[in-house]
């Protein structure tokens, strides 16, 4: 009963029982490799787990270990700040008098308790919480360093093990599945591998067991000696957080107890402070008399009593004492110390020193024959002999002799806007040597000006499209900002209605008062 040439013969009995005996061993053993895996797949659970704790926990201490140094630098450079604000807070309220005086004293000692406080803590932090903070920033990253290196060490060394474990074991599942097929045929495939050998799969997959093995067995103490230099280095890390932070809040504490009882002191010596007795004292200390206050009312009876005369005479010019801030001759700046005065002659403003002649006016004047404050230059010029009086109407001096601090004045239209549309308005204008272009309603108003354009700081131009007009714009830095701040306005247009030799003229005038470069 023999097969065709070339055929395999079948399988006896025997060998049936066999084949089905070594079925049932290897699916029993599939059984416990699987189970194998499942723990092997369990143990890398937790040690991953472990793992990323570490990682994430040595990357937030990183963090925290930061944080700390610069809390305490920013906190040091906030107290020096602080202590350098209350230095020059110490140094204000110089000038109070009498009870605000005392009363001040009192502020400036205690804005000089408060700089030493701020300072004080400034230079703890900054010299011992500073120093703690950064050489826990040091340790920290330093131990973080080397946790992260051994746990990346420990997680590839397992993970290279586990998936050869993994490969061995899928290669023999493979062979244990051709072993079937080739079973279930009879046993008659002929064109099985000897890599297919279940026996050379199971031999690389138990090798591979026991590198597993001798890979964790090596890497067994890792984890809880990492888990533990973890917590000596957390302890350690939050240890210094809480003295820094503790001795900072106990420091700004005290600093904010002594504070309060600084301010309370204060508000008891602010108390005691008396405006009124601290105005007449001091109005005592600077010689101002009431019979000055007297002359200066007896002075404005005088000018109503002569029919509303002109107060500045035939000058024309009574300069807004508020739009003057320096003296018209030394420049000396005015405060509460060098006080404002009018020249009754010119209309200029001066301080005491430099305003501090006396001299009778022309009747035209208005002010009667009693002396008059004038300044050094309208003293001189009356103590001349080529006083103001003349042969002109109502005894006035020609106008050439009188308008001296005058360049030039006259008739200008002004540009204004009146809803949508632009309008000119004629006014009379006087450009004054002290570099202003004052205009008024009229030549004869004896009113303050409707307006002033300070020239100093001025860059004066033509108008392109009109040649008899004439471009005024101040400088809105410096000193142009204090004139945009109290007029709202930097830029003016002024026109000639003469034509343009007259605009020509008015631009010479007003080119000369500027120290701008035109």
């Amino acid at each position: 009963g023999g097969g065709a040439a070339g055929g395999l013969r079948e399988m006896t009995a025997l060998e049936k029982a066999s084949g089905e005996e070594l079925a049932e061993q290897r699916a029993a053993l599939q059984a416990s490799e699987l189970a194998r895996a499942a723990e092997i797949e369990g143990r890398k659970a937790v040690q991953d787990r472990i793992v990323s704790a570490l990682q994430a926990r040595t990357s937030a201490a990183v963090s925290g270990a930061r944080d700390l140094a610069a809390f305490v630098r920013g906190n040091s450079e906030m107290e020096e700040q602080a202590a350098r604000n209350f230095g020059r807070f110490a140094g204000l309220f110089g000038l109070e008098t009498g009870s605000s005086n005392d009363a001040l004293l009192g502020y400036s000692s205690s804005c000089k308790s408060m700089q030493k406080l701020h300072a004080d803590l400034k230079d703890k932090l900054a010299a011992q919480e500073m120093k703690r903070a950064e050489e826990g920033v040091g340790l920290v990253e330093e131990k973080s360093r080397g946790l992260v290196t051994a746990a990346n060490t420990l997680s590839s060394d397992l993970s290279s093990a586990r998936d050869k474990v993994s490969r061995a074991l899928t290669s023999l599942e493979v062979c244990w599945e051709e072993a079937r097929r080739n079973a279930a045929a009879g046993g008659s495939s002929q064109s099985m591998l000897p890599e297919a050998d279940p026996w050379l799969a199971g031999m690389r997959y138990q090798a591979a067991c026991k590198t597993l093995t001798a890979v964790e067995a090596a890497h067994a103490p890792d984890l809880p000696r990492l888990v533990a230099d973890l917590r000596e280095m957390d302890e350690a890390r939050l240890n210094t957080m809480k003295t820094v932070l503790k001795s900072y809040a106990e420091g700004k504490r005290d600093l904010l107890q002594k504070a309060l009882a600084e301010a309370q002191n204060l508000c008891e010596m602010l108390d005691k402070i008396e405006p009124s007795a601290d105005c007449a004292s001091f109005l005592q200390a600077a010689e101002v008399r009431e019979e000055d206050v007297e002359v200066k009312e007896g002075d404005a009876e005088t000018a109503a009593a002569s029919g509303g005369a002109n107060t500045v005479g035939h000058l024309g010019v009574w300069i807004n004492d508020q739009a003057v801030r320096n003296c018209n001759r030394c420049s000396q700046s005015f405060g509460i110390m060098r006080r404002k005065h009018h020249c009754r002659r010119c209309g200029h403003v001066f301080c005491d020193k430099c305003s501090s002649r006396s001299s009778a006016l022309p009747a035209s004047f208005g002010l009667g024959a009693q002396p008059q404050r004038v300044c050094e230059a309208c003293f001189d010029h009356l103590a001349s002999g080529e006083g103001d009086a003349g042969s002109g109407p109502a005894g006035g001096a020609k106008e050439s002799e009188i308008d001296f601090e005058v360049l030039r004045e006259g008739p200008l239209l002004k540009k204004g806007t009146i809803g949508p549309a632009t309008t000119y308005k004629q006014r009379h204008f006087v450009c004054t040597r002290a570099g202003f272009l004052h205009y008024f309603d009229n030549k004869q108003s004896g009113e303050a000006p409707k307006g002033s354009i300070p020239l100093l700081a001025a860059k004066i131009s033509p108008v392109e499209d009109d040649a008899c007009a004439i471009s005024i714009e101040v400088d809105d830095s410096g000193a142009g900002a204090f004139w945009k701040a109290k007029t709202g306005k930097t830029k003016h247009v002024v026109r000639s209605a003469a034509g343009s030799l007259d605009r020509d003229s008015w631009m010479a005038a007003l080119i000369s008062c500027s120290r701008l470069a035109q």
